[in-house]
């Protein structure tokens, strides 16, 4: 659930070019955002632009308990008066309420194409939660018709799962993780970089 977002952070999370976490240019290079699963870029800012509503709670450690939640406008700028003292543990959640009703006709396609959207997204959030070992996901599918209003949780792994066998186990069955075999790469062989002694960063295993 990360660390939160610092007071003099929260104005500006939703802002164009403001959430980059790169603070020199050696960062690409040194792993500085690598490990993280941080929003990056715009993407807080097309949200809001894109939504009827984007609301963020969090709280970091030197908050004590209470936390805050709070909105954008669509235009990224933080709603003063939305600024509610929110009880909660230490970490961020984004909500994101009314999807593309800016874009009818977008939404509108979308609407039409929900299920292989569907999919599209299931697959990323596979991907990343096989990938993010000690990351727990959960990837809850709420259908919202009238008659039929009902909650299915699609993904849920967990934090203590540290090894990438197990949360291919988790994510896509034991089954499937039987057909695989485990593959190491040693590529300081082909590539070799002076300024870096570092064995591991050129081998990949999986």
């Amino acid at each position: 659930d990360g660390h939160g977002v610092p007071k003099s952070s929260r104005p500006y999370m939703a802002q164009r070019h403001a959430t980059s976490k790169l603070r020199q240019f050696e960062d690409i290079y040194a792993g500085a955002c690598a490990p993280t699963l941080g929003f990056r870029g715009e993407a807080l800012f097309c949200l809001a632009n894109l939504s009827r509503s984007l609301k963020v709670s969090t709280r970091t450690i030197e908050d004590e308990t209470i936390g805050e939640t709070f909105c954008f406008d669509t235009q990224g700028e933080l709603i003063a008066d939305s600024i509610v003292p929110t009880p909660r543990s230490v970490g961020t959640t984004v909500s994101v309420f009314g999807l593309m009703e800016s874009l009818p006709v977008r939404r509108v396609d979308i609407c039409k194409r929900i299920k292989a959207q569907n999919m599209k997204l299931m697959k990323l959030m596979q991907g990343y939660a096989i990938l993010c070992v000690g990351v727990q996901f959960t990837f809850t599918d709420v259908a919202t018709a009238a008659k039929n209003k009902k909650t299915v949780v699609r993904l849920a792994t967990s934090d203590s799962s540290k090894t990438m066998e197990a949360r291919v186990a988790s994510v896509l069955g034991t089954k499937f993780l039987a057909g695989l075999t485990r593959i190491e790469l040693d590529l300081q062989s082909v590539v070799h970089d002076s300024n870096n002694d570092d064995d591991k960063k050129w081998s990949m295993s999986g």
